[in-house]
């Protein structure tokens, strides 16, 4: 979960696979608008919500390059950085 300015934002990692022939698309993190998602411990009670605001960013180096055959398989925001794991090595 990574909070900014008030809003909650769900990361999710994702990837094209080689089997499928997207493997040179790169590697893209969608942030997903959870910020009017109540959550409790247990997530017991959630009501459903219809619509969710989201953005995907592709992955690219300094030279705006896409990562071919990256394996996006984890990610973590700490402190103002997004760390992204390529699970291919």
């Amino acid at each position: 979960m990574y909070t900014e300015n008030g809003f909650r934002f769900a990361l999710v990692s994702w990837y094209g696979r080689a089997d499928e022939v997207y493997a040179d698309r790169g590697g893209r993190v969608s942030f997903v608008d959870v910020t009017d998602m109540p959550i409790d411990e247990f997530l017991t009670d959630v009501p459903e919500i219809l619509l969710y605001n989201y953005q995907h960013v592709l992955l690219v180096d300094e030279n705006f390059c896409t990562f071919p055959s990256i394996h996006v398989g984890g990610i973590e925001y700490q402190n103002g950085t997004l760390y992204v794991a390529d699970s291919r090595k």
